[in-house]
């Protein structure tokens, strides 16, 4: 099986886009430090984006993490750009420092029903104006979980 990866560069600007094949997950620290990498679209198969996939991708404003993912290690490090990202349903944790840095993060959209294991340095170092949407349903489980709950917590 092979995977098909377009890199386009259009005025400076890098996309990446991932197709075809079985794609299980995205390596360690794979796109570190690629400062031009504004935009990539991982296919549904993806099922872990593994430590510092992406740390310090620092143009890197839009990235889907496919529904399959379950648990997402600490790859988003000082990407400071990234102004917002939804975290898929199957969910069940979310390393320390996984957005550390990002520092124009202003939108977590999560999706799991059952707030997702978290650390205190999960969203370290992100805007201080940001929102966490979650479940209305659940807020109050997040309300009530560790660390989520110093969060300023949205129900949607």
């Amino acid at each position: 099986t092979s995977v098909a990866v377009e890199n386009v560069y259009e005025d400076g600007k890098g996309v990446i886009t991932f197709s075809g094949g079985d794609l299980m997950s995205i390596g360690d620290a794979i796109f570190m430090g690629c400062g031009t990498l504004t935009s990539v679209m991982l296919p549904e198969c993806v099922e872990l984006i593994e430590s510092g996939a992406f740390y310090g991708c620092t143009a890197l404003t839009s990235i889907n993490i496919p529904n399959n993912v379950t648990f997402i290690e600490a790859a988003f490090l000082n990407c400071s750009a990234l102004t917002k990202i939804s975290i898929p349903g199957k969910v069940t944790g979310i390393a320390n420092y996984a957005f550390d840095g990002c520092t124009s993060l202003k939108e977590v959209h999560v999706k799991a029903v059952n707030p997702p294991t978290i650390s205190s340095g999960t969203f370290e170092n992100c805007s201080g104006e940001l929102k966490v949407y979650v479940p209305a349903a659940s807020i109050g489980a997040y309300k009530a979980a560790d660390h989520w709950k110093e969060l300023d917590l949205v129900g949607e």
